[in-house]
């Protein structure tokens, strides 16, 4: 049947199936969660939009960091280790842990991300405190006067 846009309600590939799950969104979160639960035996379907993995998941840095609450570094831990495995999988892609570098371009932002840092150490996360001449001097390429930053020791991309 067509709707207003003039596209077929039916899409290629579609089938009137019963499904346990219904995912919407297919970046990396959702093709994630969708694989988990089909991974379980949960009959899972995904609605995009558009292009699966073409939106924000398509045009960041493919950065997996997390946030500094303990049950969220566990978390990401737990992901981090999924991602593993499907890198190796019939698909396989680039997956390897990496350093992050949190940057703070002036002094009050600098003084802000030390308490976010001991939020991030608290939770077991290694953040390591960098000045801006170290930052200067080590990573050049930045291109702008910045006041400091924090290495964060736990991220993949």
């Amino acid at each position: 049947m067509p709707l207003a846009s003039g596209r077929s309600d039916k899409q290629p590939g579609c089938q009137n199936r019963p499904v346990d799950a219904v995912v919407i969104g297919g970046g990396i979160a959702g093709c994630t969660l969708a694989w988990e639960l089909a991974s379980r035996g949960v009959k899972t379907v995904v609605l995009e939009q558009a292009v699966i993995a073409a939106e924000s998941s398509g045009r960041n840095t493919g950065t997996l960091l997390s946030g500094p609450q303990t049950q969220v570094v566990e978390m990401l831990d737990a992901c981090a280790a999924i991602y593993e495995e499907l890198s190796q999988g019939a698909v396989p892609f680039e997956f390897s842990a990496i350093g992050h570098l949190l940057i703070s371009e002036d002094e009050a932002s600098f003084e802000a991300a030390g308490s976010v840092a001991d939020r991030y150490r608290a939770a077991g996360v290694a953040m390591e405190k960098i000045s801006g001449a170290e930052l200067a001097r080590d990573h050049p390429r930045i291109g702008f006067k910045v006041a400091g930053g924090y290495h964060v020791g736990r991220a993949w991309t």
